[in-house]
């Protein structure tokens, strides 16, 4: 692993030893940003990452589900496990050896709904919300012929709302299988700038209730949210959701027409400008 870590350009190096000839994890990282291993197993590795002075800490945590199904709820305990730890924002990335539905299989004999059912409730259990991918849709194969041939997404980036929070412009690709028979994953995203001035207050606009597409958004958000927790706490995330997918759709939709309505001469008064945007609705 010290070759693989010069031949890639890395500084560190941290690794979890195999049982065998199967098994074995490793987290490679550069000097910048400060990374401290918190924790790990043969299942796990988990990390504190510090971009900067003033930056908030986070957690990293490389995860591989037990391949053995019967395995597959110890998995889930140590996942719930390794959600008490701190700090608070998290990413979780790694292969699960699990789907979430069957839209995520194709070929064999269907995944049961009690398995699919468990690895649901433990992210939701977690807070964790898978954040999507560009690229093939399935992550492994088994790599047999046509007539054995199975398709499944195993493999995922998921986080909980305090880290999506905290970064923006996240991307998931889903990079070319070479020499294995699972696609790897590559996480991209940056860091949200602090703003000093108070954050704006969300409202729900009646004129956006003209666009069909209005419902849609919330439809899709409120649907597509893996919340953390039950009760009032996954309606509370799932609102958040709704209104991170309205705020982003809205400022694409209404507030350039509105922007370009005040660039109108200046005889153009407030009340004339309100007044064309009510006639509009």
């Amino acid at each position: 692993m010290q070759q693989i870590r010069y031949q890639l350009g890395f500084d560190c190096l941290f690794t979890v030893d195999p049982r065998g000839t199967s098994g074995g994890l490793a987290l490679l990282w550069k000097y910048a940003p400060e990374v401290q291993i918190q924790n790990f197993s043969r299942w796990h590795i988990s990390a504190v990452i510090t971009s900067g002075t003033n930056s908030i800490p986070w957690k990293f945590t490389g995860f591989y589900g037990d391949p053995d199904r019967a395995g597959r709820d110890a998995s889930w305990s140590l996942l719930t496990h390794l959600n008490t730890y701190g700090p608070s924002p998290w990413l979780c990335v790694g292969d699960f050896n699990e789907i979430i539905d069957q839209s995520e299989k194709i070929g064999g004999a269907l995944r049961s709904e009690r398995q699919m059912e468990n690895f649901r409730v433990t992210l939701e259990t977690c807070g964790l919300t898978d954040l999507g991918y560009s690229g093939p849709h399935f992550t492994w194969s088994n790599c047999r012929d046509a007539g054995q041939l199975i398709h499944e997404r195993l493999d995922r980036a998921t986080a909980n709302l305090e880290w999506c929070n905290q970064f923006t412009n996240v991307e998931v690709s889903v990079l070319a299988a070479i020499s294995s028979d699972h696609h790897p994953l590559l996480v991209c995203y940056s860091k949200k700038r602090r703003r000093r001035r108070r954050p704006r207050l969300f409202r729900f606009e009646e004129s956006w209730n003209t666009d069909r597409e209005c419902a849609e958004v919330v439809k899709r958000a409120w649907v597509g949210c893996i919340s953390g927790g039950t009760g009032f706490q996954s309606v509370k995330s799932k609102l958040q959701h709704c209104k991170q997918a309205l705020t982003g759709w809205s400022s694409s939709n209404f507030e350039i027409h509105q922007r370009s309505l005040l660039k109108k001469p200046n005889g153009w008064s407030l009340s004339k400008v309100q007044q064309i945007l009510r006639t509009e609705r």
